[in-house]
């Protein structure tokens, strides 16, 4: 588990995997959580979607170069439009990718994500007989070009004018991930979300915190460097990339800054029964993956199983 406090303005450690002991406290900004990893040795290359290549992120004082945003889908073609003129008016002023991976959907979601691709800076994959979420982010993630990438709901849950105070947080010296958080100070979920969905997030988040400390382990909403998931390989199974990526990123520090988690305005929720099974099988491998991290470094083996 970690644990401990940690003290605002810390100097950053380097980019590590993050099975190591890590720190969490709340910073000065309000409502931004941070957690920070001690120094280790990140994992090595192995066998990850390929990247296009992209220039260095800056660290302090300035905007990232390039942002891809990864956006699943699958029946969303009531709410695409309105994200992405959303997106579009909130990120003016920085440069941008949008990445619609589309899962085939009976509704023409993929045909109106074409349509937008006409006027906006956006690429389209089309997916056929596949219909999962975290492997959908996955794949855009391996089309996009940005020295930062993200990833973010179609069903306009996720606040699309929260994005530039999550790219001014990750600019901050040593950020390594930023997540849209509904549970730190400031952050808040819509009153339309019933008694039985609070219970179910409060479960899913509670299941997970030998994991990770991060309040909102569940989020869907994260900003990150390219380097995070440079040469990790991503499994995800189920809707929760967002944990799969905490668990096994090469990262020193995460902050969580709020957002105003809403309830869809179109469409049905994806909240089923498999979902459900899904995101305890993912947990189960997740745990898994850490224990034997941990028992490869009791015996002084790198990640691949070799001696170091």
């Amino acid at each position: 588990m970690r644990e401990g406090l940690l003290p605002a303005g810390s100097k950053r450690l380097p980019a590590c995997d993050p099975d190591a002991r890590t720190d969490l406290s709340l910073s000065p900004e309000r409502g931004s959580d941070i957690l920070k990893a001690s120094p280790k040795t990140a994992n090595p290359d192995r066998g990850t979607a390929p990247m296009h290549p992209a220039d260095p992120v800056p660290r302090k004082g300035s905007v990232p170069a390039l942002l891809s945003l990864v956006i699943p889908t699958f029946n969303e073609r009531a709410n695409l439009g309105t994200l992405v003129r959303r997106i579009h008016e909130s990120l003016g002023a920085y440069p941008f990718e949008l990445i619609v991976v589309d899962d085939d959907s009976p509704d023409g979601t993929g045909r109106e994500a074409e349509e937008l691709a006409r006027t906006y800076p956006l690429q389209v994959v089309h997916r056929r007989g596949k219909r999962e979420l975290g492997t959908a982010v996955v794949e855009g993630l391996g089309r996009a070009r940005g020295t930062v990438l993200g990833f973010m709901d179609a069903d306009l849950s996720h606040p699309p004018e929260s994005l530039p105070l999550l790219l001014q947080t990750l600019a901050q010296d040593g950020t390594d991930v930023v997540i849209g958080s509904r549970f730190v100070e400031g952050g808040r979920v819509s009153e339309e979300w019933s008694s039985v969905r609070r219970l179910a997030s409060l479960c899913a988040r509670f299941l997970c915190l030998p994991l990770t400390p991060v309040r909102d382990s569940t989020s869907g909403f994260f900003l990150f460097r390219r380097e995070v998931i440079q040469g990790v390989d991503l499994r995800p199974r189920g809707y929760k990339i967002g944990l799969e990526l905490l668990v096994k990123g090469r990262y020193a520090l995460v902050r969580e800054v709020p957002i105003l988690f809403q309830e869809r305005r179109s469409g049905a929720s994806k909240m089923t029964l498999r979902v459900q099974v899904d995101y305890l099988l993912h947990l189960a491998a997740l745990y898994g993956h850490r224990l034997s991290s941990r028992r490869r470094r009791s015996q002084g083996l790198d990640p691949r199983g070799m001696k170091r």
